[in-house]
């Protein structure tokens, strides 16, 4: 006996409906992540953008605040008292800004410079600073003030590590390139009262760390 039309329509709409099901099952829906503000652009250096970007896991500093409420190194993986005013940071070796440029002491060295010639949170806690890079992953830091925890300060706000944009650099934005941040991504669009998009970094699903993850 061969089934009639009906049916055979009814088997046919049964069969693409499960495999649709499986389809949709097997895909992910997309992660849509709600933030009840967008920093007012991407330099870190201007307001309190240093602060926004690193909420949005755009950039990050040397330092952070952990979940426990401990300072714990994130980007660095010392930080040592050399003397009154003079402390050495030592980097991990594994980190990579989101563009895929490894992280050495020169541009680190580069942005605690910028960030604390150009915004005044930034001196709040050592005055004026000088940072230079020792060999590719130390980087030395004198203060005007003395700073009894200088891994307290570089968990503050205004210290996250950024790349001097450049116009190789992708994400550019009428005409200027934003920084390189780093785990998070690269911002894409950001423009005052638009939604921001971020691109993921090449380096950032395949870090094999449990600090990054996918």
């Amino acid at each position: 006996m061969h089934p009639t039309p009906i049916a055979s329509h009814i088997a046919a709409a049964l069969v693409t409906t499960c495999i649709a099901s499986a389809v949709a099952a097997q895909t992910p829906p997309p992660l849509v992540i709600g933030k009840p503000f967008i920093s007012n652009g991407t330099d870190p250096t201007k307001a309190s953008n240093g602060w926004a970007l690193t909420s949005h896991g755009i950039s990050q500093n040397l330092y952070i605040v952990n979940r426990e409420g401990v300072i714990a190194p994130w980007l660095a993986a010392e930080v040592v008292h050399a003397d009154d005013k003079t402390w050495v940071v030592r980097l991990r070796a594994d980190v990579k800004f989101s563009d895929g440029t490894p992280m050495t002491a020169t541009e680190v060295a580069a942005a605690l410079a910028r960030n604390n010639e150009l915004s005044g949170n930034a001196r709040a806690s050592t005055g004026k600073i000088v940072a230079a890079a020792v060999d590719p992953l130390t980087v030395r830091i004198v203060s005007e003030r003395a700073v009894p925890n200088m891994a307290s300060v570089l968990a503050e706000w205004p210290l996250p590590i950024w790349r001097r944009p450049t116009a190789a650099s992708p994400g550019r934005t009428r005409g200027r390139s934003p920084p390189a941040g780093f785990a998070g991504g690269q911002p894409e669009n950001v423009r005052p009262g638009q939604p921001a998009t971020r691109s993921r970094g090449p380096d950032y699903a395949v870090r094999g760390n449990p600090r990054y993850p996918r």
